[in-house]
């Protein structure tokens, strides 16, 4: 699980390492753009974004349902998609789950003139593969996917995920391949 998150990390690290210098304005990472000269505000479309985040969730809607955990790193590069990859690890079932996907914000018109206005719904899709990888003899590949949804309260940078509930296609998995994914967790949104 280590290497799966120091690999998510170092991804993450190459990934901003590799906006050039002079596209960084005003405290935000953003995409050079030609006609922009250094120091010069870069319009609000083109900042990126990332975060990386935890969760922990129940795999199967069963009463053998078993504990898992998620990692989930987000790259936002407009305010209408943010794309995101996904490692999901549940040792009692042998799986593990790879993927990549977007998520999409859902209109907060009607919450944002409340107290709810934290509240941040959205949607997401992940494809990838899942691997069974028992103890002992070989190990097995499938195309997987996640479909589904969640709701955040953000404050600043921390993102709380107050649920999230997938339905997973994983082929590999010993109860079924059709399964329920329940989760919550914490992320963090890192601009530069």
């Amino acid at each position: 699980m280590k290497k799966h998150v120091f690999a998510l990390l170092a991804l993450t690290l190459l990934m901003l390492s590799s906006v050039p210098a002079r596209a960084q304005t005003s405290g935000t990472l953003s995409t050079p753009a030609s006609s922009t000269a250094v120091g010069q505000q870069v319009p609000a479309s083109s900042k990126v974004a990332v975060s990386i985040g935890a969760q922990a969730l129940g795999l199967g809607a069963t009463s053998s349902a078993t504990p898992a955990s998620e990692i989930i790193t987000d790259i936002e590069f407009a305010k209408s998609v943010t794309l995101e990859s996904r490692v999901l690890e549940d040792p009692g079932a042998n799986l593990q789950y790879y993927g990549g996907g977007f998520k999409i914000p859902l209109p907060t018109s009607v919450l944002s003139k409340t107290a709810l206005t934290p509240l941040a719904p959205y949607v997401d899709v992940s494809l990838g593969a899942d691997r069974i990888v028992p103890p002992s003899g070989l190990s097995q590949s499938h195309i997987a996917f996640q479909i589904g949804g969640g709701l955040n309260w953000c404050r600043g940078s921390l993102c709380t995920q107050l649920v999230e509930i997938n339905y997973g296609r994983l082929p590999g998995l010993t109860s079924g391949a059709n399964t329920v994914l329940v989760g919550g967790g914490i992320s963090w949104a890192f601009t530069k």
